[in-house]
């Protein structure tokens, strides 16, 4: 698993997902990816089984390093995205991390509701179409997926392997196709 954003800068404190997901997850493998390097390394000096990578979750770089060390043996389950909410750390995150997403696994972006927030690049007028937010994105994925049966292009050519996307207050959850799938 990779989990974007400890926690650390949040009046909850950090790492407070990480007793959550080893109780649930008894044998997980858990990967945090964290901007904070002082918070994050304190917290992982309490929690040395955890692995914490620092560095910017909209560096796609970074994101590649990341996904080809947690994946040197198998591709992850879940990809948890709670880091730093703005439309390009949204967007590069589940456009780079996907490939390391296993066939049936699930990519879970939270805390959406920064696409309606100017101060996170979002569009809280809702009127400026040309603004590409990570809401907006998310309907162009649906498009693509609900276009493909009648033949039209896809914006992006990933979108073949979702499954599907499943969205609720504040967060949606997208699937990747099992292999074979159509």
């Amino acid at each position: 698993m990779i989990e974007i954003g400890l926690g650390c800068g949040m009046p909850y404190g950090p790492g407070a997902s990480y007793p959550i997901w080893t109780t649930y997850f008894p044998n997980i493998q858990l990967n945090i990816v964290e901007y904070d390097e002082t918070c994050g390394s304190a917290w992982a000096a309490q929690n040395p089984e955890a692995v914490i990578f620092f560095g910017d979750q909209s560096s796609v770089p970074f994101l590649h390093h990341v996904g080809a060390e947690v994946t040197a043996d198998r591709l992850v389950d879940i990809i948890v995205d709670d880091g730093g909410h703005t439309m390009d750390q949204q967007t590069t995150s589940l456009r780079e991390l996907w490939s390391y997403l296993r066939p049936g696994g699930v990519y879970f972006a939270e805390d959406l509701q920064t696409s309606f927030m100017d101060n996170y690049g979002g569009d809280s007028s809702r009127a400026n179409l040309t603004k590409k937010t990570f809401i907006r994105w998310i309907h162009e994925l649906v498009d693509d997926i609900m276009a493909a049966p009648a033949g039209v292009a896809s914006h992006n050519a990933w979108a073949s392997e979702i499954a599907n996307i499943d969205c609720m207050a504040e967060m949606c959850a997208l699937t990747k196709k099992e292999k074979g799938a159509r």
